[in-house]
């Protein structure tokens, strides 16, 4: 599908081009465009999928080295494992290949309408884009798609969808976790307590609740933070509760969790044991022995910004030698089950 053009709009809308580019940049009450032709030319605008011509001629055709990179919304606390390790491993991938990385989290505005992120995508520079599908704006990254400029999807949590572009690296949440209800060697009728944040249920959750039934009370705190979870579960201990695994949706969650159970005097893990989600022990998050499923957050990042750059490179420069491998690029990873103090597996 060609571009629509500022003429394309102008045509549309009955007005000069010069008028479109006032309006869409938001310079209409200072050049004193009347609301109705505003209507107008933002009408004509979103039928024709018009985007300013700073971010879509430079992704379809100018040579750039810069990409972008659409999160979902922050948490409260932005300074989580999960925001944390999507951005390094991406500025690092893009920096290796010669890219930059524009983070753009997703900020709603208040009448919904999302206009800091498509003001964002519009006037940067961009090569392309990695889009993470949590993200609510996804009309910007299907529109981008639909005149062919290139987006490379990302999801971190399981999903079957499928979205147009260059390609879609997903997370296979359940694959890890099953290993870890298949290695603890208990039995189905024991007792767990199952923490999440806000949210509902998650697709991690699944293999937990499906092997232990009834015996698996489900929590949702109200965060993902460390202190809310130590204060549950400080709250369940007290009350005499000792259920065998406290199985967290997070590893933030697990450590608020071993937090509770220390102070109590609870012995971690003859007593009750503690599996997270994340493997965040490596970093600086404090989640050491903490018995988990590996979430792959570096790899399918990484393999995420190389695929946009793969592509990038060969529609600019199509005599080079380029990968034999067919567009788009799908890669699924599994999570895996990393074994530690707080939960350790059964001896066989």
């Amino acid at each position: 599908m060609a571009r629509a053009t500022r003429a394309d709009v102008a045509r549309a809308a009955g007005v000069s081009p010069s008028t479109v580019s006032v309006v869409l940049n938001g310079q209409s009450d200072a050049i004193k465009i009347s609301v109705a032709t505003q209507k107008k030319v933002r009408e004509a605008a979103k039928a024709l999928k018009y985007i300013p011509h700073a971010s879509a001629r430079a992704l379809r055709r100018q040579r750039s080295n810069v990409i972008g990179l659409v999160l979902g919304k922050l948490p409260s606390d932005p300074f989580v494992p999960v925001v944390h390790q999507v951005m390094i491993s991406a500025v690092k991938a893009a920096q290796e290949r010669g890219f930059l990385v524009v983070p753009v989290p997703e900020p709603q505005d208040s009448d919904g309408s999302y206009g800091y992120t498509h003001k964002l995508l519009s006037e940067i520079n961009l090569a392309g884009l990695v889009f993470e599908t949590t993200s609510r704006p996804q009309f910007v990254g299907t529109l981008l798609s639909d005149i062919n400029v290139p987006v490379m999807w990302m999801s971190l949590v399981d999903t079957q969808d499928r979205y147009p572009g260059v390609g879609h690296m997903r997370v296979q949440e359940q694959a890890g976790v099953k290993e870890l209800v298949e290695g603890l060697g208990i039995s189905a009728e024991s007792s767990v307590l199952m923490l999440a944040g806000p949210g509902g249920r998650h697709s991690r959750q699944n293999p937990v609740i499906e092997y232990f039934g009834i015996n698996c009370r489900q929590v949702s705190l109200e965060d993902w933070s460390v202190a809310t979870a130590r204060t549950a579960v400080e709250k369940m201990l007290a009350k005499g509760e000792r259920p065998r695994v406290i199985w967290c949706a997070d590893d933030m969650l697990a450590i608020g969790a071993r937090e509770a159970c220390q102070a109590a005097g609870v012995n971690v893990p003859s007593e009750v044991m503690v599996i997270g989600f994340g493997d965040y022990s490596q970093s600086t998050f404090g989640a050491h022995g903490i018995t988990s499923a590996h979430w792959p957050l570096q790899q399918l990042t990484e393999e995420a910004v190389n695929g946009l750059i793969d592509y990038i490179e060969q529609q600019q420069n199509p005599a080079a030698e380029t990968t034999t491998e067919e567009w788009p690029r799908y890669r699924d990873y599994p999570t895996s089950a990393v074994w530690r103090e707080s939960a350790p597996r059964a001896a066989h």
